[in-house]
């Protein structure tokens, strides 16, 4: 997935993550019929409890992925005279609430981007990262997208910190 920055000035950045979930779900529920497809000719007693289970499964797994991710993520940092705000959103798909993050500027100490390998296959290696900001107070990090290409994660880090006139960490 891509961090697209939807706007990108010299005291100010918004960025959004959007997540192909609608297609996930609809790939969930397509494999779980063509399985239900193929048992369905199978001349055994037992084809209706693996069918059963086959949907069981496929419908807790598409629950699952609708209440564990994000439909889209969205966030703004504006650095004004008094100071600025940091503001993150999250929509769900089967919640009703937004999930809010907000906080000042003047509590950011940094912005960096934290990068993780996802796939290595025969030699391949399939890298995913994420941008965080360190609060001040205490060192906490706050990830400020979810994984998303290296890329795209590095480049919104260094617009945040251009904009925000902050360092930018290495990992």
């Amino acid at each position: 997935m891509q961090v697209k920055i939807l706007d990108e000035q010299h005291n100010a950045v918004s960025w959004e993550l959007r997540r192909p979930l609608v297609e996930i779900e609809l790939g969930i529920l397509g494999g779980m019929l063509l399985l239900i497809a193929g048992l369905f000719f199978v001349q055994s007693a037992v084809r209706w409890p693996f069918i059963a289970g086959v949907v069981t499964l496929a419908l807790g797994a598409a629950f699952y992925v609708a209440f564990t991710t994000p439909l889209w993520e969205r966030g703004a940092m504006e650095r004004t005279p008094e100071g600025g705000t940091v503001t993150c959103e999250r929509r769900w798909l089967l919640r009703r609430e937004l999930e809010r993050w907000e906080a000042p500027l003047d509590s950011v100490e940094s912005v960096g981007v934290m990068p993780r390998t996802v796939e290595e296959t025969d030699g391949h290696v399939v890298s995913a990262a994420r941008c965080y900001v360190r609060l001040a107070e205490g060192g906490t990090l706050v990830p400020l997208t979810g994984w998303a290409t290296v890329e795209s994660a590095t480049q919104l880090a260094q617009s945040f910190a251009r904009a925000a006139r902050l360092p930018v960490e290495t990992a």
